[in-house]
């Protein structure tokens, strides 16, 4: 049987992975777009990203958790503060394997589970509940690291709808069932992304978002030029700042994802 879409409303999620649904007075409840944080932003930085976006695109928000840091038990709430350095150092060391895992799957076609658990709580979403979603496509903003996740959930998505991993090999009976139904369309807005490859097929779009001085964005090897010279792609604009605010300041990046979820802010974004 499936698990739950989401283990609470309006709350700051528990861990890494945990999907928490996010809504308000207002928003539709008829759209609903999935949103994974970036690199260093806790569970409380992440819900309140999370109701930016429902007052910037107007509809309820399922937020994947992209964990800040180990956050450690072992390590008390009062001390935890000043593991900046540990988490930073941790953060980085994720993306960097969720960009090695990302190249190998697409150059060698790795198809094997990633490290990252909030990758596997996406990549279960698609399965287990991407055929009852209230919208088509299944549309996903990620922000900066969010991406390398994103596109590694993908990576492992696609392999799994195309056939790539023998299927006397599957046993799970949720998953057989998916595979059987065939694959949910999915689209990505791609806010400031570092990651060097997307899956490309019939089911799966992304369109990037980038300050064109962004320094994140660079580290996608111009990947995200090379979709803006290729249509889909957009330099929202000539700045250098990266973090989700001042991404969601700027109007085309916000009246596009209107337009493809046919819904228009509740508010500006203070």
């Amino acid at each position: 049987m499936a698990g739950a879409l989401f283990s609470g409303t309006n709350v700051n999620p528990s861990t890494g992975g945990v999907r928490t649904r996010y809504t308000k007075a207002g928003a539709r409840a008829d759209r609903r777009i999935v949103f994974v944080n970036g690199i260093m932003n806790n569970a409380s930085e992440h819900a309140t990203s999370a109701h930016q976006i429902i007052n910037a695109i107007g509809c309820e928000v399922l937020g994947v958790y992209n964990q800040k840091g180990t956050e450690n038990v072992w390590v008390s709430s009062a001390l935890r503060g000043a593991f900046v350095f540990e988490n930073l150092a941790f953060d980085l060391g994720q993306c960097v394997s969720d960009q090695v895992g990302l190249l190998a799957r697409g150059a060698v076609g790795y198809t094997g589970k990633s490290p990252n658990g909030c990758t596997n709580s996406l990549l279960n979403l698609f399965i287990e509940h991407g055929h009852n979603w209230p919208t088509r496509p299944l549309c996903i903003m990620a922000h900066s690291q969010g991406n390398l996740i994103t596109s590694n959930a993908l990576m492992q998505y696609s392999a799994l709808m195309s056939g790539k991993i023998p299927a006397n090999t599957i046993t799970d009976p949720v998953l057989k069932a998916a595979i059987a139904r065939g694959p949910i369309r999915i689209h990505v807005f791609a806010v400031a992304s570092p990651a060097m490859t997307w899956p490309t097929n019939s089911f799966i779009s992304m369109h990037a978002y980038w300050h064109r001085f962004d320094p994140v964005t660079g580290l996608s090897g111009n990947r995200n030029l090379r979709a803006t010279l290729a249509g889909h792609g957009t330099i929202t604009s000539w700045g250098f700042g990266h973090s989700l605010d001042t991404y969601l300041d700027d109007e085309k990046l916000i009246d596009s994802v209107c337009r493809y979820m046919g819904t228009k802010p509740l508010m500006p974004n203070l």
